[in-house]
């Protein structure tokens, strides 16, 4: 079990990132590597490890990728909206950007109709709720 090169590493976590991806247990993962790579349990979890921290990158990256267009969607919506008169339908396309990028965080809504006074709690958890008792 001599040391290995970076290309046989690259290949190694290559089929490490395949199996995981078609659901394998890490022991079947680790029995295979075993067996065809010739390397040990904390090499093959060492693999696994790196193998799901790119795969979250990756997949926060994409996902990064994703808001940013639909942002951009969402502000040319807004411009239509604007350029035509339509500004429900601007507002609404702001609120619906504010949303996606989580702009604004979901505090309790006070709105106050003909001299009444009405508080939406249902986004607050039950520890906000007791906080604010």
């Amino acid at each position: 079990m001599g040391r290995k090169t970076t290309a046989e590493v690259a290949l190694r976590r290559s089929d490490v990132r395949d199996m995981l991806l078609q659901g394998k247990s890490h022991e079947r993962i680790v029995a295979f590597c075993n067996q065809n790579w010739h390397v040990g349990r904390k090499a093959v979890e060492a693999d696994i490890t790196f193998v799901y921290k790119e795969l979250r990158e990756y997949f926060q990256h994409d996902r990064d990728d994703i808001i940013a267009e639909h942002v951009a969607r969402y502000e040319h919506i807004y411009a239509e909206c604007l350029s035509i008169g339509d500004t429900k339908g601007a507002m609404q396309a702001m609120k619906q950007k504010e949303q996606l990028t989580k702009l604004l965080d979901n505090q309790p809504l006070v709105n106050v109709n003909n001299n009444s006074l009405t508080i939406d709690l249902s986004n607050l958890s039950l520890e906000d709720l007791k906080q604010l008792l």
